[in-house]
């Protein structure tokens, strides 16, 4: 079978639906839809042709608390280095969090996976995920790809006090927004 993702076709399923060149299309995040389409069942995330209908399932959006920390045993992590950007190798990538507080920006398509909303992960799934970062895969740095990573203060600074306060020897830089950042809080993201 051939599944279709990414904004394009989550904001319209039939530019590959209607000519018959997808099976089907994940709509919006692509974990709850691949695992329904191998179960079979169709009914959220996920628009198919049924006969010369267009069928798009109902959108709900999947609890990130409930995702694993990734798999990186199944890759090289030491072959990860980005030369342009960070400053220490091998780095990775993380997040905390998935959407946007602002979410309404046209020109942004985090709005139509996330359906407006922003979900934030457990300070423990953070915690643990960098524990194992830094000891079991020795990375020397982490890139945080959350849209807006200062959205949820309190989150970000009992992280950053957890680094501090446990000398984990980790680079990491972010991508957030000027209005969202407070001196207090940027000297303990320096600091950690």
């Amino acid at each position: 079978k051939v599944v279709f993702s990414g904004p394009l076709v989550t904001y319209n399923p039939s530019l590959v639906l209607s000519d018959g060149s997808a099976d089907f299309v994940a709509l919006g995040e692509y974990e709850l839809p691949l695992l329904s389409i191998i179960k079979g069942d169709y009914r959220q995330n996920i628009a198919y042709k049924d006969g010369g209908r267009i069928i798009s399932g109902a959108r709900s959006l999947l609890d990130i608390n409930e995702l694993p920390i990734p798999a990186r045993d199944l890759v090289d992590n030491q072959a990860y280095r980005f030369a342009i950007f960070n400053r220490r190798n091998p780095a990775t990538a993380m997040t905390i969090s998935r959407g946007c507080p602002h979410s309404k920006c046209e020109f942004c398509h985090s709005s139509l996976y996330t359906l407006g909303q922003i979900r934030y992960r457990n300070i423990d799934a953070i915690i643990e995920e960098i524990n194992e970062i830094v000891f079991k895969y020795k990375i020397g740095e982490i890139f945080f790809r959350d849209q807006t990573f200062t959205a949820n203060r309190e989150l970000v600074w009992k992280m950053c006090e957890y680094i501090t306060s446990h000398n984990n020897d980790i680079l990491w830089r972010i991508n957030t927004r000027v209005e969202k950042k407070k001196k207090k809080l940027l000297d303990l993201m320096h600091k950690a």
